[in-house]
């Protein structure tokens, strides 16, 4: 009886403690928890790039992933790549509502294997985060949930000094062609981690 309580009591602390998952609680199949937040972990490169002038974009997206776990299905490591055509004709407010991208990923694998991942990019705003969710629907860990979140900072080009920090300003007011003599726009998103990728 006393060792029943004992470890009936033990369980109890794992679990408050949330080093042990309830019963019938399923863990994650797998969770890549790299790279660190500090460090850009992907970029977003858009084409012909977002200004105050209407235009048609596309996306090509990369995400690297580190430090998966656990390793022995994949080798611990893999990139996500996307290909992303957003509808319609894009400017700055792209980056200033709520708005969401779908496209398909493929997640290749340090052992070569891939996963295919129809996901939906959501942008939120002035917060600038980007939530990724999705389901794999062929390769490895088919039929599991795909989630994670990313924080982005924009790019722009040309790259220098500018009288107002960064030149995000002087691009969405710009409303010179691609491909002209004094054109400023954003050229692309450079991520950084807040939420690890996790298939579950």
């Amino acid at each position: 009886m006393r060792r029943t309580r004992s470890a009936g009591l033990l369980i109890a602390v794992l679990l408050e403690a949330g080093t042990m998952l309830p019963l019938g609680a399923a863990s994650p199949v797998q969770t890549c928890a790299g790279p660190a937040a500090s460090s850009q972990s992907g970029r977003a490169s858009f084409t012909p790039g977002v200004s105050a002038r209407k235009t048609s974009q596309r996306i090509a997206l990369r995400i690297n992933l580190f430090h998966c776990t656990p390793a022995n299905t994949d080798r611990g490591s893999a990139t996500l790549n996307a290909s992303i055509a957003p509808k319609g004709v894009q400017t700055c407010t792209l980056f200033d509502a709520p708005t969401g991208w779908k496209a398909t990923a493929t997640v290749t694998w340090k052992n070569h294997k891939t996963s295919t991942i129809p996901l939906v990019f959501s942008l939120t705003g002035a917060t600038h985060r980007m939530n990724v969710n999705g389901k794999v629907s062929a390769g490895l860990f088919v039929g599991h949930a795909v989630t994670a979140q990313v924080r982005y900072t924009e790019v722009v080009s040309p790259a220098g000094k500018y009288p107002h920090g960064s030149g995000i300003a002087q691009a969405c007011v710009n409303e010179i062609a691609p491909g002209k003599y004094g054109r400023i726009a954003i050229v692309a998103i450079d991520l950084y981690n807040t939420q690890h990728f996790t298939i579950s």
